[in-house]
């Protein structure tokens, strides 16, 4: 399925590192030839997968560092996010403090202007208001960030095991805190 057009398409063949292949793997350039969509209706960022995988968001939580010559980075702050191959529009919300500092490693949430399609350990450069300075970088911990409730108790031990499900692939912690379980398909989408 092509997202966000919703088109069911078929893979005709696939070239990794212009060479045929039978699989592509991050690092690597890809180019699919696609069958069931036009050229024209594929833009920059766009994402071919399985349509239970494809689930857009306008909200996210990630794990970030700001740059040590960055500004610093207040509620509400206008960004540019690159996220794979698409280049979109976000603000920020701290989510441990008011403000995150020149340096600093810390979680913050992204309200992006349109739907993205991620996953949680997809990276992300992060770059200013007008797209010329990157400011910092980081990796999605959640894809499904509350709009409310986003700094509580719970949904910090929720990031905390999201976080770990993101650095080591154990979700172990990430059972032991879901209030009411975990069905396959959230664990098999995340893994």
């Amino acid at each position: 399925v092509h997202a966000p057009g919703g088109q069911s398409v078929r893979v005709r063949s696939l070239h990794a590192q212009n060479r045929a292949a039978d699989h592509g793997t991050a690092g690597q350039r890809v180019a699919l030839n696609l069958a069931g969509i036009e050229r024209q209706d594929i833009t920059r960022g766009d994402w071919i997968g399985d349509a239970r995988m494809l689930q857009s968001t306008t909200r996210l939580d990630a794990r970030i560092r700001l740059l040590p010559d960055a500004p610093a980075l207040a509620a509400w702050t206008p960004l540019h996010v690159h996220l794979g191959a698409a280049r979109c529009q976000a603000h920020a919300v701290p989510l441990e403090g008011d403000t995150v500092l020149p340096g600093q490693e810390t979680r913050l949430q992204l309200v992006f202007d349109t739907p993205v399609f991620v996953l949680p350990g997809d990276r992300m450069i992060l770059r200013n208001a007008q797209g010329t300075r990157t400011v910092g970088g980081g990796a999605v911990l959640d894809p499904r960030a509350p709009e409310r409730r986003r700094r509580s108790a719970q949904r910090r031990t929720w990031l905390d095991a999201m976080d770990t499900l993101v650095a080591t692939g154990d979700a172990h912690p990430l059972l032991a805190v879901a209030p009411a379980g975990l069905t396959r398909s959230q664990l098999t989408r995340w893994l």
